[in-house]
């Protein structure tokens, strides 16, 4: 037979995978809607020859290559299937009258795979008990129940809440909820061996006066945390909830704070409007939002991120991961736990909502007026909660800023002359991935861009021209990663080792003038010494030296008595001054 042929079952979205191999030297050719990948032969004394082949699963499954000589064959043939749905991550997001379920694929991206139609609610917290997932609606519709996450079937739960959360109540687990009509009440509920039942009225505590709502809820280290406009209150079932940021201003209550509570060992964050609270148990309540760094200075000519409000924030492993919202922009921000130190991760369209998915990737809901950039992004993780993912760094076609902090190199009234400019880079760089070295200098509200850009690994330094935009008092770095549309992310890993600026301070020249009124032509030494004097610190002055025409720029720091050795061995007295000047060649 001459004809190798398999027949595998299969189904449109798999691959069909056939490798054949033949006795001799043989010729084989790719047979109906199939692929070939590769082909090779071992010559004689025992050749035998052999090819690769690929199929949609779609065609049918029947893999037949076809021979031009030899009928002793061997050939397999398998489907591949993709991942299971259960093997990616799957998200469910709720959006007003919808419940949208995603699925994300680092190949292939995010893929929406389900709609389900609620009715008209507003989404609160949801908790997972009994293996099963509740969304809460509001006072606009009953809560919806999900129990297979790879079943995307929401099934009405018979009862309405505004938030949910898990509750370790001593010895019995409860599920807490917001009251959807009395929005200051908590209300645990036993009912948890099957599906919770509308069960709530066995125990009941309002949190605060009924003024402000509540707007979100966490359980942290036993204990309920239940966020309100106004503020944050530790729960208690026998009417001892209380206020545990006692010092917010209760007149500056939001509807937003609170919102994207969370908890994470010891600390609780309180996200509003004024600023980024964390409570620690057992402990006290202190402000950490941006607005609270020391010395911070707003740069009019860099987006910072200094105003706003944080309005969200989740964890991932040892990692904090913050919204700080400001008009229709969101900049997220990540910080690791304990710590106060914010960076500067990604500026987006206006977003209001994170998840983390169990593969640890990142989900954000944009919120943005403008439908064309109201996106859901999904950011890779890697598995200790950081960034540090390799192969994922940045967008194709896209300017990436990093900033640096600013530096003061010498005294605060000394000026420097910048010489160099100098990068260390690793890894994938080339003609994608073009890296501008810029600076600030001073007050100047754009950048002096260090000669051409950098598309290549190693140490590379890059210089001034001499006299070009190369003194300040203060500088501040800047890089510049240009990607083009080629650059692909996923294939790439681009890495900044080290950055340095390299600078020299000015050339200092002393000269002596004679105090004597003779040497001085019509001038006395002591209005010498008052008029030199006055040249001190006042800017560049131009000097000659005896017996030259030309003359030299330089600024006068410096005058003092000093006594000198003449040319006829005698010490008299002169005057000592100091300048400084740069090289301008």
């Amino acid at each position: 037979d001459g004809t190798p042929t398999v027949t595998v079952t299969t189904a449109a979205g798999e691959q069909i995978l056939a490798v054949v191999g033949v006795r001799g030297e043989a010729t084989i050719a790719a047979g109906t809607n199939e692929t070939e990948r590769w082909d090779d032969v071992i010559a004689d004394p025992a050749a035998v020859s052999g090819s690769g082949y690929t199929q949609a699963g779609s065609d049918g499954g029947v893999m037949a290559p076809s021979l031009t000589s030899g009928t002793k064959w061997v050939e397999i043939a398998v489907p591949i299937k993709p991942a299971s749905p259960t093997s990616r991550s799957i998200m469910n997001i709720s959006d007003t009258t919808k419940i949208f379920k995603y699925t994300y694929d680092s190949d292939t991206g995010l893929t929406l795979d389900d709609t389900n139609t609620t009715g008209s609610a507003t989404a609160g917290r949801p908790a997972k008990m009994n293996g099963k997932w509740y969304c809460p609606n509001g006072s606009g519709a009953n809560a919806l129940r999900l129990d297979d996450a790879s079943v995307p079937t929401w099934t009405d739960a018979g009862w309405k809440a505004d938030h949910l959360a898990n509750y370790q109540k001593g010895v019995q687990p409860t599920l807490a909820r917001v009251n959807s009509t009395t929005r200051n009440t908590v209300e645990l509920n036993d009912d948890t061996s099957g599906n919770v039942g509308d069960t709530w009225t066995n125990e009941s505590q309002e949190v605060g006066d009924v003024s402000t709502k509540i707007t979100d809820l966490v359980e942290a280290q036993g204990e309920l945390m239940v966020a309100k406009e106004d503020t944050l209150y530790r729960f208690g079932s026998e009417a001892e909830s209380f206020n545990i940021i006692p010092f917010l201003d209760r007149g500056k209550a939001d509807p937003d704070n609170g919102k994207g509570l969370d908890a994470f060992g010891d600390e609780v964050i309180y996200p509003s409007k004024g600023n980024l609270w964390r409570h620690r148990i057992g402990g006290g309540s202190l402000p950490i939002g941006v607005n609270t760094i020391e010395s911070w200075r707003k740069i009019s000519a860099i987006s910072t991120p200094k105003s706003g409000r944080h309005a969200f924030e989740v964890h991932v492993e040892a990692y904090r991961y913050t919204l700080l919202n400001d008009g229709q922009e969101s900049h997220l921000l990540q910080r690791h736990a304990g710590s106060r130190v914010f960076h500067s991760v990604l500026t987006i369209p206006l977003s209001k909502g994170m998840g983390v998915d169990s593969y640890k990737r990142l989900w954000i809901k944009g919120a943005s007026t403008d439908e064309a950039t109201r996106d859901i992004r999904v950011i890779e993780l890697a598995d200790d909660g950081s960034l540090d993912v390799e192969n994922r760094k940045g967008q194709a076609d896209e300017a990436h800023d990093i900033y640096f902090d600013e530096r003061n190199p010498g005294r605060p009234q000394d000026t420097v002359q910048l010489r160099h400019f100098t990068v260390e880079l690793e890894g994938d760089w080339d003609t994608t991935t073009s890296l501008q070295l810029r600076v600030f200098r001073d007050g100047g509200l754009s950048t002096y861009s260090v000669s051409i850009p950098v598309t290549s690994a190693g140490v590379t330094s890059r210089r001034w021209p001499v006299g070009t935009s190369d003194t300040c008092y203060r500088f501040r770095p800047m890089l510049t990663l240009t990607t083009n549309s080629s650059y692909t992310p996923k294939n790439s890993d681009p890495q900044i080792l080290r950055v340095i600026v390299g600078i020299r301070f000015p050339e200092i020249i002393r000269i002596v003038v004679p105090a004597d009124d003779g040497v001085l032509r019509g001038m006395t030494a002591k209005d010498a010494t008052q008029n030199l004097r006055r040249l001190q610190n006042q800017g560049v002055v131009a000097f000659g030296r005896p017996g030259e025409t030309t003359t030299f720029n330089a600024e006068v720091f410096s005058v003092t008595d000093t006594m000198y050795q003449g040319a006829n061995g005698k010490y008299a007295h002169g005057l000592e001054l100091r300048l400084r000047r740069w090289v301008t060649a």
